[in-house]
């Protein structure tokens, strides 16, 4: 992961334009394609938590869409910290935990692009699914294919929850 050093923008939809494009620059323009996702996903949803931050780029979908409840979770906010300023909202709150272990509230959308090991997918699908009300969304399932390996086994041990969209383009997503 390219990581941006500094930055010029003065808030944060010109923060988020900077990430995407450092991301884009790195990994290609379709590396960023779960935004889209996330964001028509948000349509529906009045809540967000997203596990695994970094410096903030997808997490700045629901700030930008104007999703009302958002919450995020890192095993290491240092990366983050730099830049939280430009995350300003009502009703934010940030966590630094690892998120196989912690406790999160009921949600509509959890989006998972943490560890990228099965085995702590695993774990969080187990730990969280039952405070998702709506949709899970997983980053890299392609670039990873155990990680999407692990969704469909949940799915199929958890007949409540199927796999609604698979994207394997560039690193790839699942919802």
């Amino acid at each position: 992961m390219r990581l941006l050093k500094e930055s010029t923008a003065t808030n944060l939809d010109e923060f988020y334009k900077e990430l995407c494009e450092c991301q884009q620059d790195a990994h290609g323009e379709d590396y960023i394609a779960v935004h889209a996702e996330i964001a028509m996903l948000l349509s529906e949803c009045e809540s967000y938590t997203e596990f695994g931050i970094m410096q903030g780029t997808t997490l700045a979908v629901p700030f930008l869409v104007g999703t009302k409840t958002i919450r995020a979770y890192d095993i290491d906010l240092s990366r983050f910290n730099k830049f939280k300023h430009f995350f300003a909202h009502d009703d934010f709150e940030v966590y630094e935990t690892d998120t196989a272990n912690c406790t999160i509230d009921p949600v509509d959308l959890l989006y998972i692009d943490s560890c990228h090991m099965a085995k702590h997918l695993r774990k969080e699908l187990n730990h969280h699914a039952d405070k998702v009300n709506k949709y899970i969304v997983l980053h890299d399932t392609s670039h990873k294919p155990e990680l999407y390996d692990t969704a469909v086994q949940f799915c199929t041990s958890n007949p409540d929850w199927m796999i609604k969209t698979r994207s394997t383009v560039n690193v790839g997503y699942t919802t």
